[in-house]
């Protein structure tokens, strides 16, 4: 028995693991970008966190993106998959700098996440709040949860 937790302790660190090389490999190919701006890409590349919830009616989004601007940023919403991407450009001028620590992430942004159930993508609504970037999507009818009347 002792030999299954760290067994299954392995699994989950493979899980995620391959969900990270999923993300941040595979998904902008299956995006329909060159395999080569894909690898490219990994090098300056970053992806915003973000938290997801559902309410009675709706599925709400939160992707943290500190200091960008609306324009910077494509959001879509097809079926149960929500995408975030863009590109943040560092216009800094770097002459005479000599960096102690630099980890404000610039480049291109590209996140990719399933809902737990279908939306309605043309009634979803955005907007922005202290650095973040809030989705609201109502659920479809299909995937409310229905009460239903117990007769005797």
């Amino acid at each position: 028995m002792s030999l299954m937790r760290p067994l299954s302790s392995m699994r989950s660190d493979f899980d995620r693991l391959f969900s990270d090389l999923e993300r941040e490999f595979f998904s902008p190919i299956l995006s329909g970008r060159r395999p080569n701006d894909a690898l490219e890409s990994m090098t300056n590349f970053w992806a915003p966190p973000v938290d997801i919830h559902e309410t009675e009616n709706e599925v709400i989004m939160k992707a943290s993106v500190p200091g960008l601007k609306p324009e910077e940023i494509d959001l879509e919403i097809e079926g149960k998959i929500v995408t975030i991407s863009g590109e943040t450009k560092d216009e800094r001028e770097e002459k005479d700098k000599s960096y102690y620590r630099r980890e404000i992430v610039q480049g291109r942004f590209y996140r990719q996440v399933q809902l737990p159930c279908e939306v309605i993508s043309d009634q979803a609504n955005a907007h922005f709040e202290n650095g973040m970037l809030i989705v609201t999507m109502p659920k479809s009818e299909q995937t409310r949860r229905q009460k239903i009347k117990i007769s005797q």
